[in-house]
C-alpha cells in the first residue's frame, strides 16, 4: 500500500482464514452435540416406559422424533462446515481479483507513464 486510505471493499489480511478457522470447531461441536445428547434417546429397548410405549406407539414416535432431530443437528453442523469452506473459497477468489486489479493498474500506469 502507498499509505492512502482504503476506498471501496477491503479485507484485512488473514480475516477469511481466521473466520474459517473459528467456524470449523463450531460445526464439529454442533454435530457432536447431536450424537452426545440425542443418540442415546434413539434406542429405548428395556427402558421403563418401552413396554407400554411400544404398545401405544409412543416409543416409536419418540425414537423417530429423536432420530429426526439428530439428523437435523447433523445437517446444521455440516452447514457450519460449508460456511468455513465458503470463506476459504472467497479468500482464494479475492486474491485472484486483487492480483488482476493490481496487474491492470500497473499496465495502465505504464501506458500513461
Amino acid at each position: 500500500m502507498d499509505g492512502t486510505p482504503h476506498r471501496g471493499f477491503h479485507v484485512e489480511e488473514g480475516a477469511y482464514e481466521t473466520y474459517a478457522r473459528n467456524l470449523d470447531p463450531v460445526g464439529d461441536e454442533v454435530r457432536g452435540a447431536g450424537s452426545k445428547h440425542l443418540e442415546p434417546n434413539t434406542d429405548l429397548d428395556g427402558d421403563g416406559f418401552s413396554a407400554m410405549g411400544g404398545e401405544s406407539g409412543f416409543t416409536g414416535a419418540y425414537v423417530g422424533r429423536m432420530r429426526a432431530l439428530q439428523d437435523r443437528i447433523g445437517k446444521l453442523g455440516g452447514a457450519w462446515q460449508q460456511m468455513g469452506d465458503a470463506a476459504r473459497r472467497t479468500r482464494a477468489n479475492y486474491d485472484g481479483v486483487e492480483a488482476e486489479h493490481e496487474a491492470t493498474m500497473g499496465r495502465i500506469g505504464r501506458e500513461l507513464g
